[in-house]
This record gives C-alpha cells, structure tokens and sequence, in this order.
C-alpha cells in the first residue's frame, strides 16, 4: 500500500525561517517553503503579493485602536505586512495547522 502526504511540512518547519532568504534585523523572516505552500504561497512573489493584497483591503476596515481576529491565519502571510498598520492595537491570529503557529 502507497501513502501519499497531503502536505510537505514537517513538525520542525514552524520553528525555522526559509533557508534562501537569510533574516534581517528588525524584518519578519520568510517562513519555510512548506509552510508558504500551506497558505497558497507557491511562490515567494506569490506569498508576498497575497499577503499585501489582503492586509491592504483589512486596513481599509480598520478604525484606530481596532482588534483584527484573523482566523485562519496560516504562516502569517497577512498578519507580517498588518505589523505597519497603526490602526491595529491588536492582533488575534489562530489556525488548525500547529506549524504555521510556531
């Protein structure tokens, strides 16, 4: 009997950053590909180009001081370009995926 795996994360992915793009200080590390994968990122221009494009229409619903509960929210794909909006006093992010947490 064959198994195939519906997903390429392993259970360290949540806790490494992608190994192409190195970690600069004070910038939100790019997660693995697997965990962009998991989100739709199939790319890292796509990955990049979704998360901009959702937290661009969210910041158009924001009023100061609001909460954004993003359910959902994979490897934080949206919640990595919501840092910079000043409207956001808080950020609640969940998801059924324990890695794309980490």
């Amino acid at each position: 009997m064959t198994t195939t795996a519906l997903s390429k994360i392993q259970s360290a992915d949540g806790r490494l950053i992608n190994p192409r793009y190195p970690a600069w200080t004070h910038i939100v590390p790019l997660p693995p590909d697997s965990l962009m994968w998991s989100v739709g990122g199939a790319t890292v221009e796509m990955f990049i180009v979704l998360g901009d494009a959702w937290a661009q229409l969210i910041s158009r619903y924001t009023p100061p001081d609001c909460t954004v509960l993003d359910i959902g929210c994979g490897c934080g794909r949206t919640a990595r370009v919501l840092l910079n909006n000043r409207s956001i006093a808080n950020y609640v992010g969940f998801d059924v995926i324990r890695e794309n947490i980490e």
